[in-house]
């Protein structure tokens, strides 16, 4: 049962580390890129400076 508890805890803090990677690299995507606003923006901006 304390094998089977450690690997459960063991799994968990894996799984902690990997979405504290996952966070950090969305968090400097968002600020090297902006987000999904900006981004959308951007494209009608250059969609609408285009079509004239």
């Amino acid at each position: 049962m304390e094998i089977a508890a450690n690997g459960i805890l063991s799994l968990l803090n894996l799984a902690i580390l990997l979405l504290e990677r996952q966070r950090t690299a969305q968090v400097r995507g968002f600020e090297r890129n902006g987000g999904f606003s900006e981004h959308f923006s951007g494209v009608r901006k250059r969609a609408f400076s285009g079509s004239r």
